[in-house]
């Protein structure tokens, strides 16, 4: 994956939190939907072709509420997740560039510290939400289980390694961490994709778009890192095949 689409999809992820962000400030409601509730349900109303008042359209505008709702119900927790998430989307494209680490080797090592920390109540909570209040049931659980621990493991691993100055370890797993962060926005797509392709039912949707999203990403990134774990890393600001 181009550099250019690494970014669009950290843009998708970012723009998500902070319309997140905005709702659980302002405590919109079923009752008073945020204007990023009106945007989801015009656009998922027009890839399914559902009326206004119609079954299809109430259903849609039900759906769109009570994901709203879950997060206004954890406000705290919700803003664990996406205000660190943004910090980490932001951050991770600039610390694969090599003339940035080159030239500012101390701007990388703190910018990296900031990453590090970051992504710890971002995975807590994203656990939280995934795991312990899941809107989808098993079918959003078990992915953000299995990822959710995985990025953990990213995080844990990460830290060793550069403690032990193991310089290719570390670079291997805030890889397969930022994957899995950059995962949010392919899992955003996905599930328009599959809503456009006519998939109504919502643990479905999560589900599929969960599983699609993060193997997708994290696939990727273990390709782009066994093909460059015995040569030089290269000189371009992103990796071509992420």
């Amino acid at each position: 994956m181009s550099g250019l689409r690494i970014i669009v999809l950290c843009a998708i992820a970012v723009l998500g939190a902070v319309a997140r962000t905005v709702e659980v400030a302002s405590r919109s409601s079923v009752s008073r939907p945020s204007v990023g509730d009106q945007l989801r349900l015009k656009g998922l109303t027009a890839l399914t072709g559902a009326r206004p008042n119609s079954k299809g359209y109430r259903e849609a505008e039900r759906q769109v509420g009570a994901v709203t709702e879950r997060f206004n119900t954890y406000p705290g927790t919700t803003l664990l997740h996406v205000l660190p998430g943004i910090l980490v989307l932001t951050l991770g494209p600039f610390q694969f560039v090599a003339s940035l680490r080159a030239r500012f080797p101390a701007l990388h090592r703190w910018t990296g510290r900031l990453l590090l920390m970051a992504a710890i109540p971002v995975g807590m909570s994203g656990l939280f939400f995934g795991v312990l209040v899941p809107y989808a049931g098993l079918s959003e659980a078990l992915p953000s289980a299995i990822f959710g621990g995985i990025f953990l493991v990213a995080i844990a691993e990460a830290f060793r390694a550069i403690r032990r100055r193991d310089i290719r370890r570390h670079r291997e797993w805030v890889l397969r961490l930022f994957a899995l962060a950059m995962g949010v926005g392919t899992i955003r797509l996905v599930g328009v994709g599959l809503v456009a392709l006519g998939e109504v039912e919502v643990p479905r949707i999560v589900g599929g778009s969960f599983w699609i999203g993060w193997l997708a990403t994290l696939g990727t990134a273990e390709l782009w890192i066994r093909a460059t774990r015995r040569r030089p890393q290269p000189s371009q600001s992103l990796p071509n095949t992420m």
